[in-house]
């Protein structure tokens, strides 16, 4: 069934059990852009970028196409353990890729995870061949990826290798000193932040609770990024919290930051 699958699969990926608390930080950074950006364009509501990580396989698909919201499904890129993701991908209107990054301690990494030492040739060549895999991919976010982050000159190589694809960085913000926010402002690239984990904790009630906090912090800032994944009950808590979602507008990333 839909449901063995998700909790079978669910997620080779936990890197959250490693993420310190405070990560659910409220400052005003990814507002950065605003002078480019008019919010109002779209509607007057407040707006809510989902994204939805760690995408591999069909049946997390259904799950997420059951939901009928309007969601930011972000795929891992493919190896031998999800080969389909670029035809999956395609099933949306909208979708990112989630990029495996090192992280300081994770015991499970992705095959081909990019490493802080890695050359300038290698993180180019992989972007490269993620853009031809994903022709028309405009926004990659970081899996895990806390010691890779953190290491400013391996910012600088994954950002300008991003740029030469016409690709934005979403930082997932897996560990507080990330490097992104400097890298993004000497590349003169937007710099694009999580706000809200969604799902720390795999319970309904716990979900529901961290939807809260993101339309609150939605009606306060504007416009918010929170990140969840396919998971039963996270999947769960945004059924039962279509009303709340009501509060504002979901919205793709394309259409704060463009297409």
């Amino acid at each position: 069934s839909v449901e063995q699958n998700l909790s079978l699969e669910q997620n080779q990926s936990l890197e959250q059990n490693f993420i310190l608390k405070d990560t659910n930080l409220t400052q005003d950074q990814n507002l950065t852009f605003n002078e480019d950006i008019h919010l109002n364009k779209i509607s007057k509501k407040p707006k809510l970028a989902i994204i939805i990580d760690d995408m591999a396989n069909a049946s997390q698909v259904r799950g997420l196409k059951a939901l009928n919201l309007k969601l930011n499904p972000s795929f891992f890129p493919p190896d031998k353990n999800h080969i389909e993701t670029p035809k999956l991908a395609l099933k949306f209107d909208f979708y990112m890729v989630h990029l495996p990054l090192a992280a300081i301690n994770y015991n499970k990494p992705e095959l081909d995870t990019l490493n802080p030492n890695d050359s300038k040739e290698r993180i180019f060549k992989k972007i490269k061949q993620i853009k031809k895999d994903f022709k028309d991919l405009r926004y990659i976010n970081n899996h895990t990826g806390s010691l890779f982050t953190s290491n400013e000159e391996a910012m600088r190589k994954l950002y300008e290798a991003l740029k030469n694809q016409n690709i934005f960085f979403v930082d997932s913000k897996t560990i507080g000193n990330s490097k992104a926010n400097k890298i993004a402002k000497e590349l003169s690239m937007p710099y694009i932040q999580r706000d809200v984990f969604l799902d720390n904790e795999d319970d309904v009630n716990y979900v529901k609770k961290q939807l809260e906090s993101a339309v609150k912090l939605a009606q306060k800032k504007g416009f918010v990024i929170a990140i969840g994944h396919p998971r039963k009950n996270t999947f769960k808590a945004l059924e039962q919290s279509k009303d709340l979602l009501k509060g504002v507008d979901l919205v793709y990333l394309s259409e704060i930051y463009g297409k």
